[in-house]
């Protein structure tokens, strides 16, 4: 876990961010629930406002398509997310499958929940970029109007998943709305040392041309089929 202190001159500051590494996948919604609640009283008795959980963190990229889909239409862990966070006393950022019928009758986005500390649910962020194949056989892309900031704490947040990341024009479009800090859950696999490049460069890089701050959270160790081994290297920027 890296803890990280954004300051401002502002109201609302200082913030205490604390993103979550954990070790491959939880395999069920329920362990998932148990390894959030133990981070969320880790965090908070650290002193921080707010924990990020990776991507996917409930479903899990390894667990397969039909039982991503399963967790969307169970709709079960957004209310294990609120509980949490009110039972802590920390706001979670937390991300999964949620059904989106504005979208389409069957469509299922990998969207992110920014829950504050007594369980109210501020934005719900459903990620734009999919990536490859992969994630469209499983997702269906959100819609633009999905990428917005919304004020917690006095604060102008922003959310994005992932893939989301790499392309410069959405941060600079929540910039664009006066951002002034962004998470991201993340679930970036080893591949070679390229990918190495995101935490260490395009984060950093982010973070510097929109002037705002950043906290990137990711797995490590492999999801739940070990099919793919995930780069760990969580960052607050």
């Amino acid at each position: 876990r890296v803890h990280g202190d954004f300051t401002s001159m502002a109201s609302g500051w200082p913030v205490c961010v604390a993103v979550l590494q954990t070790d491959g996948e939880p395999p069920t919604v329920t362990e998932g629930h148990e390894r959030m609640v133990a981070a969320a009283r880790e965090a908070a008795a650290a002193g921080a406002h707010v924990l990020v959980l990776p991507e996917m963190y409930f479903g899990g990229y390894g667990s397969g398509n039909d039982s991503i889909r399963a967790t969307a239409v169970e709709n079960r862990w957004p209310d294990l997310v609120v509980e949490a966070a009110r039972l802590c006393g920390i706001a979670v950022v937390a991300c999964g499958p949620l059904l989106c019928p504005e979208l389409g009758a069957d469509a299922v986005t990998n969207s992110a929940l920014f829950v504050d500390a007594d369980g109210t649910i501020l934005s719900r962020y459903n990620k734009t970029h999919l990536y490859s194949e992969y994630e469209r056989e499983i997702f269906t892309d959100g819609a633009a109007s999905s990428l917005r900031v919304f004020s917690w704490r006095g604060i102008s947040v922003a959310m994005l998943i992932c893939m989301d990341i790499e392309y410069p024009e959405v941060s600079r479009v929540l910039a664009l709305q006066g951002a002034q800090i962004a998470f991201a859950p993340t679930a970036l696999c080893v591949r070679g040392n390229i990918n190495k490049l995101i935490p260490h460069a395009v984060v950093p890089t982010r973070a510097m041309e929109n002037h705002f701050f950043l906290a990137w959270s990711n797995f490590a160790g492999h999801s739940v089929d070990k099919r793919l081994e995930y780069l760990g290297e969580c960052c607050i920027v």
